[in-house]
């Protein structure tokens, strides 16, 4: 297992970390960061997981080829979401004003073109099937010591998004989720769910899971947490 996940619902946070190479660096960096979260109520996302970079080293050192997406929310009020990633987990809100889904994070993959050309100037490569150093498909990582020299970062992506008050939930996953569901159908599913009669997180997964089989492919692990908005209340659903 190397997905790992937060939900705190006291201080509204949650997250989701995808590891790769073993389960270390992501189980300690999902570790140290509630540690962080809770020693430092105000720091900015962004800066967490900087933090979590410079706090963790002395593991990183000894599993240099291992590493971690890593993607944080925090619901600020009913009307403002702070979001921090690393990598391609994504996170997504329902919905806007055209009942589309909003994409909260932003995907670090070496097919990006920009992301490309940050590796490219670095020194570093990207091969066709869009991997660093024909290795690594994501571009920014927690950990990856290994590939620091060719231009794989631990700079986040990070905003605060305003939104009215009428969201009605907000989902967190690893790849392993959206390998096999848009985030349009993923909003359709926890929606056909209702208000939350089974875990919104399971049924979800079940969905997914549903599908690999259904396309020949074998799901990923995944971690998802899906946090519902019941009028100022937020209610999450997490598997892991």
């Amino acid at each position: 297992m190397e997905d790992f996940l937060i939900y705190d619902e006291f201080r509204r946070i949650v997250a989701v970390f995808d590891g790769h190479e073993g389960e270390i660096v992501a189980r300690t960096c999902r570790d140290t960061i509630m540690g962080i979260i809770r020693d430092e109520a105000n720091m900015r996302l962004d800066h967490v997981l900087q933090y979590v970079q410079e706090r963790v080293m002395n593991t990183m050192i000894n599993y240099p080829l291992q590493g971690t997406t890593a993607t944080v929310v925090r619901i600020l009020s009913q009307n403002e979401i702070e979001i921090a990633n690393v990598g391609d987990t994504s996170s997504i809100l329902c919905c806007d004003e055209n009942n589309n889904t909003i994409e909260l994070s932003r995907d670090h993959l070496g097919r990006d073109v920009e992301e490309r050309k940050r590796i490219e100037r670095a020194g570093g490569y990207v091969n066709e099937e869009g991997r660093v150093e024909g290795r690594l498909m994501i571009t920014r990582a927690l950990g990856d010591l290994w590939g620091r020299h060719v231009g794989i970062s631990s700079i986040p992506f990070y905003q605060v998004f305003t939104t009215n008050s009428n969201w009605e939930f907000l989902i967190v996953a690893s790849d392993g989720v959206w390998d096999y569901v848009s985030f349009e159908m993923a909003k359709e599913i926890v929606r056909a769910n209702g208000e939350g009669v089974e875990d919104d997180a399971m049924v979800l997964g079940r969905a997914v899971r549903a599908r690999s089989r259904a396309s020949g492919g074998r799901s990923d692990n995944m971690a998802i947490v899906v946090v519902r908005n019941n009028g100022g209340e937020c209610v999450g659903y997490d598997l892991e």
